[in-house]
């Protein structure tokens, strides 16, 4: 696949793109909540073909994007989970890794990359400041809908979380910007 003109552009495919994502984040974390942790997985997929379809540019540097997104997913939420920050029920664990659906929203989050959130490329004080807010916004309504918990003391799991995502969100643009780069 090479560069196209997708069916939505401009204002219809950032809206689309953030109504993907956010069904997606809900669908991972209310299934999750409510023992369908199959639900995140699948909704990140259906997700990102939608985005696939109706919103890129160049799908096939979009699903470039998608492996080194789960590969900083595991390394943040592993890393979050191995230091008692974040807590998962036993049962939806992989081994020592995060839950699937857990993992599932990292590659769904990178769609926004080249769309919604393009604004913060090449600002990387904003991109820290993104990640160390939203990235624990994002875990405590995780764990106010009950998918999740996180660790105590609570301002410990917090901070732990606002460090892995101020380092981990310009790891992710810096991907998004290679990718961009190795295509033009």
């Amino acid at each position: 696949m090479s560069a196209r003109t997708p069916p939505l552009s401009g204002r219809a495919a950032l809206l689309a793109d953030l109504a993907l994502y956010q069904a997606g984040w809900f669908a991972a974390v209310l299934g999750a909540a409510h023992g369908a942790a199959w639900t995140g997985p699948a909704a990140a997929l259906l997700a990102i073909a939608a985005h696939l379809a109706l919103v890129a540019r160049d799908p096939a540097r979009s699903l470039r994007l998608l492996a080194p997104a789960l590969l900083l997913g595991v390394l943040v939420d592993g890393a979050l989970l191995a230091a008692g920050a974040t807590l998962f029920p036993q049962a939806q664990r992989l081994g020592p890794l995060p839950p699937a659906w857990m993992l599932a929203l990292w590659p769904l989050f990178a769609m926004l990359l080249e769309g919604p959130l393009a604004w913060l490329a090449g600002r990387r004080g904003l991109q820290v400041l993104f990640g160390a807010v939203g990235g624990p916004l994002a875990y405590l309504g995780g764990e106010a809908l009950g998918a999740l918990a996180l660790g105590e003391p609570r301002a410990r799991a917090l901070g732990l979380v606002a460090l892995a995502w101020g380092a981990g969100f310009p790891l992710l643009m810096a991907a998004a910007r290679g990718r961009r780069a190795a295509a033009a």
